[in-house]
């Protein structure tokens, strides 16, 4: 489970070159090897423009934005940090601030930064995701099954949320739960090993072993790695 990019940051791109000054030079130039993905060279570009104008969040935004890309988690939470200090009404710098907690598992960080998110764009795209997975880590498994619940109403097609959510349904003993949601799946990704694999799990548990033994075999014959002992204690065989 990783962090998602939302979909639309030529979007932010152009928005923070729209409201750049004509004469930030650094700043520009970094927005526009932005764009290309020429991250490394960006961050140069921003922290010269940083040195010039210390006091733009705009520039400790977009250089986060690029820390996030390179997996420097640290850098990138502490750009967000600075860019949120200097103006604290930004819901993408606190969406891509928990982005960064999450991989460094700083979990409760990343909820609480999507939280105060929320209260200023509660339709922010896949926040509510983002935060069941942060929730599932703890483990809090029913606040994640609600996030994921929320994911799903913003767009029925989230397959991931609903994958989680049936794991997470799995692990409170809602084994009717997880076989409807791992079923609903399964309709849209017939050959999706992992779900055929929890499916079988959760229907074994609810008590309908013989369906559970059809669907783990299943797995195994399809390639799900290291669990011959599961279906060796399971079914038999």
């Amino acid at each position: 489970m990783s962090i998602k990019i939302i979909p639309f940051l030529f979007l932010l791109v152009f928005g923070l070159a729209a409201n750049a000054q004509t004469n930030d030079s650094y700043f520009l130039t970094g927005l526009n090897l932005l764009e290309q993905k020429d991250y490394s060279n960006a961050i140069t570009f921003f922290s010269y423009a940083i040195q010039t104008n210390p006091n733009k969040a705009s520039i400790y935004y977009a250089r986060g934005l690029c820390y996030t890309e390179t997996k420097d988690h640290q850098k990138a939470i502490d750009d967000f940090s600075i860019s949120l200090k200097i103006n604290p009404h930004q819901p993408l710098a606190l969406y891509y601030r928990a982005l960064n907690k999450y991989e460094i598992k700083a979990f409760r960080g990343a909820i609480a930064d999507l939280n105060q998110a929320s209260i200023f764009d509660p339709n922010m795209p896949n926040l509510h995701f983002q935060r069941g997975l942060a929730k599932f880590a703890l483990p809090d498994y029913m606040g994640a099954i609600s996030d994921f619940s929320q994911a799903l109403i913003f767009d029925e097609k989230n397959y991931q949320a609903l994958f989680n959510r049936a794991l997470c349904k799995l692990a409170i003993s809602d084994f009717g739960g997880a076989v409807q949601d791992l079923e609903l799946l399964l309709e849209f990704e017939p050959h999706n090993v992992e779900a055929i694999y929890y499916r079988g799990l959760s229907l074994y548990r609810a008590g309908h072993k013989s369906r559970g033994c059809e669907d783990l075999r299943k797995a195994r014959g399809m390639g799900k790695q290291g669990i011959d002992p599961i279906v060796r204690d399971y079914c038999n065989f």
